[in-house]
């Protein structure tokens, strides 16, 4: 978790674009992250056990700041606390990090990535 917490709270502050960088027009376009995040509370578990009182929270962050005109950075990550009954703590996972570079008429874009096709 302490990981996770670095990371969403790295991005949240990059996010924020200085004074120098909102007057300078060559200066990356810092686009602000969003998300969502979910809080659920059970009186028992699926698992029809004797488990009860189970809560649970997470919050999944994407952010796609442009780096430059034919640069963009994305970022997609999930960040949550279950309580399991017997096994109870923080859970962080960066689901996506890659850099896209797109010039016409070629595109590449390099790092882990969630391609869905079918």
């Amino acid at each position: 978790m302490k990981t996770s917490t670095t990371l969403a709270l790295s991005l949240l502050a990059m996010a924020q674009p200085s004074l120098a960088q909102a007057q300078d027009a060559t200066a990356p376009t810092l686009s602000a992250p969003f998300g969502e995040c979910a809080l659920g509370q059970w009186t028992s578990s699926r698992n029809l056990d004797d488990r009860a009182e189970i809560t649970s929270a997470g919050c999944l962050v994407s952010w796609k700041p442009k780096l430059n005109a034919n640069m963009q950075l994305g970022l997609n990550a999930r960040a949550g606390w279950q309580d399991q009954g017997v096994t109870s703590g923080a859970s962080g996972r960066v689901r996506e990090a890659y850099v896209e570079f797109d010039a016409e008429p070629f595109s590449l874009r390099a790092g882990r990535q969630i391609i869905a096709w079918g």
